[in-house]
């Protein structure tokens, strides 16, 4: 405190040795008003540096009083005490997910066949009636989505006609006279034809194939209109 009232009554000299230079100056007394000036600037160099040490001293106090504040203070990290810790969370058990596998197209006959039905995979399920041995006959019902989840019934016919076209072709019906397929729809047949075996001709032209083979035993009137809007059939 002592250095601040030092440094103060300093200043408060110098401003005083300027007041009587420019008083010196007035009454024209030059070589006073030079020496007063001369004092003036060396008073208030040795104020400059006095209050510079005095700022430095100051600062190194201030940066050891922190320096042992910070040593000896508990660190800042608290532990957390027995009664407020977190009940232990149970991690629930993974519940293992169902595995979709791609299934064969459900097949329910009569009687045991080895008629191949997997390229209708647009189906939700096949039906086969299996008189071959017989009757050298086979029924097939192509159970289809219905609208709005599934295709309108004129796309439902189409999709199983072009994929007749393969079905029609494999070795197990080389024996067969007659094949009746039935395309349905929300248990409703929409669409069924008969095809004579011994008149298919694999052609260019898939739906055409089958039908110049085929007589169209039903067909309801949204698939006629398809048909012909399309040039179907």
């Amino acid at each position: 405190m002592w250095i601040s009232l030092v440094v103060g009554l300093g200043f408060f000299a110098c401003l005083s040795l300027l007041a009587l230079s420019i008083l010196f100056f007035v009454l024209k007394k030059r070589s006073k008003a030079k020496k007063s000036i001369a004092s003036s600037i060396v008073l208030f160099a040795l104020l400059f540096i006095t209050a510079q040490i005095f700022g430095e001293e100051k600062q190194a106090e201030a940066e050891k009083m922190v320096a042992s504040t910070t040593h000896s203070s508990p660190s800042s990290t608290l532990s957390p005490s027995p009664s407020l810790s977190p009940a232990p969370t149970q991690t629930p058990s993974p519940t293992p997910l169902a595995t979709a596998s791609a299934s064969p197209k459900p097949t329910s006959a009569q009687n045991a066949t080895t008629v191949n039905t997997q390229m209708f995979d647009f189906a939700k399920s096949v039906e086969v009636v299996d008189n071959l041995a017989e009757k050298k006959h086979l029924d097939l019902t192509v159970n289809m989505v219905g609208e709005p989840d599934g295709p309108n019934p004129g796309l439902a016919t189409e999709h199983v006609l072009v994929q007749t076209y393969e079905f029609l072709q494999q070795d197990e019906l080389s024996g067969a006279k007659t094949i009746t397929i039935k395309v349905a729809q929300d248990n409703e047949i929409v669409t069924q034809i008969t095809v004579n075996k011994e008149k298919f001709v694999a052609g260019e032209y898939l739906i055409d194939s089958i039908l110049d083979a085929s007589k169209i035993d039903l067909m309801n009137e949204d698939v006629i209109e398809y048909g012909k809007i399309l040039e179907r059939w």
